[in-house]
């Protein structure tokens, strides 16, 4: 929800020689000293294939790639028809170049880089969000998860998501009917999984398949509608209190995510700008998350009325973070506004609509 800001194929190329399998600890770049996509599963046939993607290894005969390439949202929206298939992104972000790089077979990669670093580098720093086509991708996934000897994560509208667990800055996913896998890569593994759990990797395309839960058309509503919402859902659902002069735009996704923002007075409904507003999401375990977005970020955790815990994240500090002991949800709260983010929140005003 941060306004400023989800393979090879079947038959894919051969593993390395001996001496690539081991990955690297350092992270995902695309480059020597590090990979995205590492660990691969051909699905029901091979099992779990260790599989390095070399970014600079412009002599391998097996694999090529584009030159990576700043692009713009623009250029990232014109994606998907010219490839002719979904392509994932975790939003737009204003304070980040987004650098694009293509394999020959098929894989796309969409890294955001901060202000300042160039295109190409290979730190191992940056979100980066992979698109691969693997046949049936679904059980590709489930088969990382058995080959991890974990539970594979559900997500809602069937999908699943699987962390590695022995590389935890990688969560890949996959929803029914797609031969596409996403893989996220973030420096934070509680970041990489918040992405995932929380929707916030979306298709770049308009249209909306089976591999991208559905996204109701945001609308206004009154306070009396939020509360009937949360008592027909059975569960708490967050917002920072009622406010004079606002009209409050819900928005619900098929996954069951939930946001109310905050729109000042005159201003449409589904209004591009960023304003304002609260996100509830199906999480395992929050108060952990939370306190590893913390701590893997770099922001600053605090404890907040009602015995629940906030985090401001690190690297996108317009979101604070927040949950309580025995909740299944985890609540997000972004400002434009650093300052008032965290305001909202130490101040108590984060409480269930009811």
């Amino acid at each position: 929800m941060d306004e400023d800001v989800n393979r090879p194929p079947e038959e894919g190329p051969s593993p390395p020689d001996a001496e690539a399998i081991e990955r690297p600890t350092a992270g995902p770049r695309l480059g020597s000293e590090a990979r995205l996509g590492a660990v691969v599963v051909l699905a029901l046939i091979a099992g779990l294939v260790v599989w390095l993607l070399v970014r600079g290894n412009d002599n391998s005969t097996r694999t090529s790639r584009t030159s990576p390439q700043a692009v713009s949202t623009q250029d990232l929206a014109a994606l998907p028809t010219t490839v002719g298939h979904p392509v994932y992104w975790a939003g737009p972000s204003r304070d980040f170049t987004y650098e694009l790089t293509r394999t020959s077979d098929g894989r796309i990669y969409i890294r955001y880089l901060p202000a300042g670093v160039a295109v190409g580098s290979n730190q191992p720093k940056y979100l980066t969000i992979g698109t691969y086509p693997v046949q049936n991708a679904l059980a590709a996934v489930r088969g990382i998860a058995k080959g991890l000897r974990v539970t594979a994560m559900k997500l809602n509208g069937g999908g699943a998501a699987v962390q590695d667990t022995k590389h935890p800055s990688s969560v890949y996913f996959a929803y029914p009917g797609s031969d596409y896998q996403v893989e996220v890569y973030d420096p934070s593994p509680a970041r990489a999984l918040q992405l995932v759990v929380s929707g916030k990797i979306t298709r770049l395309e308009s249209t909306r398949g089976p591999t991208q839960p559905a996204l109701a058309r945001p609308k206004a509503a009154t306070v009396q509608q939020l509360r009937a919402l949360e008592s027909s859902l059975g569960h708490a659902v967050y917002w920072v209190g009622p406010q004079a002069g606002v009209t409050y735009e819900l928005t619900k996704t098929g996954d069951s995510r939930i946001y109310i923002r905050y729109l000042p007075s005159g201003t449409k409904v589904d209004d591009q700008k960023p304003h304002t507003t609260v996100g509830t999401y199906p999480f395992p375990n929050p108060v952990a998350a939370v306190k590893s977005i913390a701590k893997e970020t770099g922001g600053r955790i605090f404890s907040i009325a009602g015995g629940g815990v906030a985090a401001v994240d690190g690297n996108h500090p317009t979101s604070v973070y927040v949950a309580f002991p025995g909740s299944n949800y985890q609540i997000e709260v972004f400002d434009p506004s650093t300052v008032r983010a965290r305001r909202l929140v130490s101040s108590g005003l984060v409480v269930p609509v009811r």
